[in-house]
């Protein structure tokens, strides 16, 4: 594990892992709630990731080992909780990958009809996959090159929204009586889409430079940054638009786009494009964090140890540190 990750790195990867859920999934939440009841799981939701953002720099600041909750649990609880700890996350960073490439080859067949959706989704997979074994120094660029691309064009399409934004549009705020937990629950796993898998910056943490500094810098950046993102686009598409015509899109923001431009204008189809670059950071850096994770358990023994052995090359520079230590 080369130590060269920076706080801004640390960003990048942060961002990168979870902004593929600004650009979709979220909206699905309005077809199970109202705009406050949903608004209120957001709210939830957002102070549970920012408290646990916080937990995690702490943890990872102190622990940077790539097994992340793997290693806390370990170092609390003993191997079985790390076992099982390891487990839980690996099956989210081994199951998210095949979504969000199929989104990818969604996007992709949306913009080029010709090319097969579950083609260009195996292509963009087979892809990213090469990218990360080139090295962590040349993954993280990429990655936070994508993930600024992709923050663009969030920024891109707020921007577009502004001259239209109409708070009238919204709901005044109801009585909380007659609020639903119900509606509030079922929408729950849609607030998180504005959050899910921030957790894997911890994940990276031993190869960052200095951990006790770039991790708290990175991780509460990035977590602040989609804070911002999420709540700037929940309120400012619920104020062009009705809810209920986007709370069943897999496109929502391009179908809002091309609502209030129309679908002559180019910006739609370039706002499409740049949100290619959303679900490459996203599937990315999930790649990044389960490819880490994968590594550390089986350097405890809880998956086969072949998965951990070392090449030589990448043997050869720890050995020099080594020595002259």
């Amino acid at each position: 594990m080369h130590k060269v990750l920076h706080s801004v790195h640390l960003w990048g990867i942060a961002v990168g892992l979870v902004i593929s859920g600004d650009y979709f999934g979220w909206n699905f939440g309005w077809s199970k709630a109202s705009f406050w009841e949903f608004s209120f799981a957001v709210g939830w939701i957002a102070t549970f990731y920012v408290l646990f953002a916080l937990c995690f720099t702490e943890l990872a600041a102190s622990i940077p080992q790539s097994g992340g909750p793997s290693a806390y649990a370990k170092r609390a609880l003993g191997d079985l909780f790390g076992l099982i700890t390891g487990y839980l996350v690996l099956v989210e960073f081994l199951l998210a990958p095949p979504a969000i490439a199929s989104a990818l080859g969604g996007y992709i067949h949306f913009l080029f009809p010709v090319i097969p959706a579950f083609g260009a989704g195996i292509v963009m997979f087979c892809l990213l996959l090469l990218i990360n074994l080139t090295g962590i120094k040349q993954t993280a660029r990429f990655e936070l090159l994508v993930t600024i691309v992709a923050v663009f064009g969030l920024l891109f399409y707020l921007a577009f929204l502004w001259p239209h934004v109409t708070f009238e549009r919204i709901p005044k705020f109801p009585e909380v009586s007659s609020m639903s937990f119900h509606s509030i629950f079922l929408s729950i796993p849609f607030a998180i889409w504005f959050f899910l898998a921030v957790e894997g910056v911890a994940l990276a943490a031993e190869e960052v430079r200095n951990p006790a500094r770039d991790i708290p810098i990175g991780y509460t950046a990035g977590i602040f940054t989609l804070l911002c993102l999420a709540g700037l686009i929940f309120v400012f598409t619920a104020s062009v638009v009705d809810i209920k015509e986007i709370a069943e899109l897999d496109y929502p923001l391009s179908y809002v786009l091309q609502k209030l431009y129309g679908s002559d204008l180019i910006w739609p189809f370039v706002f499409t494009f740049i949100g290619l670059f959303g679900l490459v950071a996203s599937l990315f850096g999930i790649i990044l964090g389960n490819s880490r994770l994968i590594y550390a358990m089986s350097k405890e023994g809880y998956l086969p140890t072949y998965l951990s052995k070392l090449s030589y090359g990448s043997l050869v520079p720890q050995n020099k540190i080594r020595n002259k230590t």
